[in-house]
């Protein structure tokens, strides 16, 4: 069931929703309406992409099984974990049902440009540049983090091109070399944040060593690959419990700029359940000081184990084993970077789990359809 010529509104609507889902949570010139309206906003989006979704399988006709199965295990786990962040997640993967992984590409690509655009515009005209603390440029963000990665994962996505049998290739010629070098240096040393920059590399390094890895190397290396959400889940939990132990982790926490020393303030203070109520705190709920970094708190997998819970840890990360694993399969290796490359940045940044920030969340939840990630029509 997908989406053709006849109902391409569809395609729009979400990248219209995906838009203004970018703008109320990362956009600092709507930081305003967002603290005000957030909730109603939210659930007004939730609505209309429940009532499209419906709208669009009337449009075609039918609804296919695999979708049902799909949707009450969504159901399931939702009343099982009881969180608003994780109905808002699953509305958003049932709409992205009707459309293909590749559509799902460049709904991002329009959503995040046209956003990123207009947040940029508003910023230039209402004296928004600069990020909360005013001290680095941030183009209308919050964050110049937040720019950064979308600038970055912008590029790659307007790199990623369909040939005439549907298949992705990655164009690269000598200006598109010279607008990955011009973006590294912008991300790098105008933003300064290295996640944007590794995101850029790591999925390059993917790209060209996984078809040489599929007909070269052992399966182990391969095998590791299918399991990296699994390593890097496994490695944040042992780094934030031995943080102190050694001095290699110490060196790491600052490299990570104190992000191990902030997953052990909480670990040890309310311990990972299956189902979390855990909060992120500013001021120590354990005595009179300020918790490290006073509430920040960065990395995908930490947040999931924190925040949601074991239990939905262990789904998500067993969704992007199988995605790993699908798109290795279908030989579909251009995706399988840049999905590896998502997981990666994950570990250290928020971008992998908010489906505002990516389709990495997408990806995850998707693979448990037996059939969405080989769609192709």
């Amino acid at each position: 069931m997908s989406v053709n010529e006849k109902n391409g509104w569809y395609t729009g609507l979400l990248t219209l929703i995906l838009g203004i889902e970018i703008l109320m949570q990362y956009s600092i010139v709507f930081a305003n309406i967002s603290n005000q309206y957030g909730g109603t906003i939210n659930s007004i989006v939730c609505t209309i992409l429940v009532v499209a979704y419906c709208i669009n399988i009337i449009q075609n006709g039918k609804l296919k099984l695999d979708n049902i199965i799909l949707i009450i295990l969504f159901l399931v786990i939702l009343l099982i974990i009881q969180k608003n962040q994780i109905l808002e997640l699953f509305i958003f993967c049932i709409a992205f049902l009707n459309v293909t992984p590749i559509t799902t590409i460049y709904i991002y690509r329009n959503g995040i440009f046209i956003s990123y655009i207009i947040n940029m515009v508003l910023a230039i005209v209402t004296h928004h540049l600069y990020n909360t603390e005013g001290d680095t440029i941030a183009l209308g963000f919050g964050n110049q983090n937040t720019a950064a990665f979308f600038l970055a994962f912008l590029v790659i996505l307007f790199l990623i091109k369909k040939d005439m049998t549907g298949n992705l290739f990655l164009k690269v010629n000598w200006r598109t070399s010279i607008l990955l070098i011009f973006t590294l240096i912008i991300v790098y040393f105008l933003f300064g944040d290295m996640t944007a920059t590794i995101l850029i590399v790591s999925f390059f390094i993917f790209q060209y060593i996984i078809p040489w890895l599929t007909v070269r190397v052992h399966k182990v290396i391969l095998l590791f690959l299918i399991v990296f959400p699994v390593f890097l889940t496994y490695s944040t939990y042992w780094l934030a419990m031995n943080y102190g132990n050694s001095l290699w982790i110490m060196k790491l926490n600052t490299l990570l700029s104190g992000r191990l020393n902030i997953w052990n303030y909480y670990f040890i203070r309310m311990p990972i359940k299956l189902i979390s109520n855990n909060r992120i705190f500013v001021v120590s709920a354990w005595g009179n000081d300020y918790t490290p970094h006073q509430g920040l708190f960065d990395g995908s997998y930490a947040y999931m184990l924190y925040i949601i819970g074991l239990l939905f840890t262990i789904i998500y990360v067993l969704g992007l084993v199988i995605c790993n694993y699908r798109l290795l399969k279908y030989k579909k290796y251009l995706l399988l970077s840049l999905i590896l490359s998502l997981e990666l940045v994950g570990f250290s940044e928020n971008q992998m789990f908010s489906y505002a920030y990516s389709f990495t969340s997408i990806f995850a939840l998707l693979s448990f359809h037996r059939s969405w990630i080989r769609k192709r029509s």
